[in-house]
């Protein structure tokens, strides 16, 4: 059997690949839903807000609802594959409805297994790669897998577009399938394998050792610990939110998946009625926050590993704060004159892209080291599988939230205060985050304690 199967680069790179096509078909959707609604189902005009409005809830009351019990399963390493399998048939099968519908019932059914694809995949895939990889490259791998799948939340929504302007609709639908296509292949190349904790080889270090022991001890799963039925049923994962840094984690993943949720929701606006851009010419603006994202969080990733959550995240928020402040600037013609207003324009855009880099680890890595001190503290409350995949679930909900936030919120304080006022109030958000981070988290542990 080939060994790169189950090489922890080749999970890494495997989940990150459907983390990407999970969020990517969705954001390249978004931009398409008012000409489906009118295409397929013969909307009149007044009603296609309300049903495109419809369409979006319905993803994320699905991706909300699923996202705990969707964890909760995903703490049980038997049944990681079949969720991720399930996950990835759920969207599959959502794509294919979405687009050869006519029927607002199916439309709508279709963005349930959407939205409830996306919570598999998540919980599923990142406990995968939280016992494949070892906790030293924990930040790292997180990270790389993050940066991806940002890349492609911000380059759906102008790539579908452009796509959906030169072939329609038969377009997006076999570029979804291809890009499925890939995902699934990979998946079933896969092999998990776990990766010993810190302390099960300490144990193993510390066992006395005769002259017929193995030089390594052989893999078992581990042996079931007794634990009442009744406990078990119970997600102890909420007895974790009374611990301030799991809060503080959550809350900076929430801010994070906000500004990622204002620039979907503003961004393509701002270039097109501040520059008058082309379609094509807003995805190439795009590019510049996400080329960033994609190249810097590994990186990230890695500072995560080497120095701790806590600078990492302190940094990253804070220089949030003059990225978005500078935009002012863009309102005076003084200071910078017509021609240089849009490559300062793209500059800062890029810098803020660094910024949204390095804060893509810093908080889901404080939140697994949270609950594995928790269930190290009370292994019985938690049982034998612990609650990494509740934690990873937890996240997605406060994620998802942090995107919806993020897309109403911007949208109207660009209607209400204008876009310079929009980036510094997310400016002055940004600052409280970093304070926050460096106010409650403790001093520095690294991953490779974990």
């Amino acid at each position: 059997m080939p060994s790169w199967r189950s090489d922890p680069r080749f999970i890494v790179l495997t989940v990150a690949v459907g983390q990407f096509s999970d969020f990517f078909l969705f954001a390249m959707r978004v931009p398409l839903l008012p000409s489906l609604v009118r295409s397929h189902l013969d909307a009149p005009e007044h009603d296609v807000q309300s049903l495109v409005a419809s369409l979006l809830a319905s993803f994320s009351i699905a991706t909300l609802v699923t996202a705990i019990p969707a964890g909760w399963l995903a703490d049980f390493p038997s049944l990681r594959g079949k969720l991720y399998l399930a996950g990835l048939g759920a969207l599959f099968w959502s794509t294919v409805t979405f687009y050869t519908s006519s029927s607002y019932a199916m439309i709508v059914f279709s963005r349930v297994l959407n939205g409830s694809s996306a919570a598999l995949l998540y919980a599923a895939g990142f406990s995968i790669v939280a016992d494949a990889v070892a906790p030293g490259d924990l930040g790292k791998a997180l990270g790389t897998i993050r940066s991806i799948v940002a890349a492609g939340d911000l380059v759906g929504p102008p790539l579908g577009g452009l796509i959906f302007s030169r072939w329609g609709f038969d377009g997006i639908l076999n570029t979804s399938i291809a890009v499925l296509s890939v995902d699934l292949v990979m998946r079933l190349l896969m092999i998990e394998r776990r990766c010993p904790s810190p302390q099960e080889l300490g144990d193993a270090l510390t066992a006395e050792v005769t002259e017929t022991d193995r030089l390594l001890p052989a893999y078992s799963e581990p042996e079931p610990i007794p634990f009442p039925a009744r406990q078990r049923l119970r997600l102890p994962i909420l007895m974790c939110l009374t611990d301030s840094q799991l809060a503080v984690a959550l809350a900076l993943s929430f801010m994070q998946c906000v500004m990622l949720g204002s620039y979907d929701a503003t961004l393509a606006m701002e270039a097109g009625d501040r520059f008058g851009l082309s379609p094509e010419q807003i995805g190439a603006v795009f590019l510049g926050l996400a080329i960033p994202v994609l190249t810097v969080a590994p990186f990230a990733g890695w500072a995560v590993d080497r120095y701790g959550p806590r600078k990492v995240a302190v940094a990253g928020f804070g220089c949030f704060v003059p990225t978005l402040s500078l935009v002012a600037l863009l309102s005076s013609d003084y200071l910078i004159p017509q021609l240089s207003k849009f490559p300062a324009f793209f500059v800062l855009l890029s810098a803020q892209g660094f910024c949204l880099a390095l804060v893509s680890t810093p908080s889901i890595v404080k939140a697994k080291q949270a609950v594995e001190k928790a269930v190290q503290a009370n292994p019985r409350r938690f049982g034998p599988q612990g609650a990494t995949g509740q934690m990873f679930g937890l996240n997605t909900v406060v994620s998802s939230l942090g995107l919806m936030v993020g897309n109403w919120t911007s949208a109207l304080l660009r209607e209400s205060v204008g876009y310079t006022g929009m980036n510094l109030i997310l400016g002055g958000a940004c600052l409280f985050a970093a304070v926050a981070a460096a106010a409650f988290f403790d001093e520095d542990t690294k991953a490779s304690m974990l």
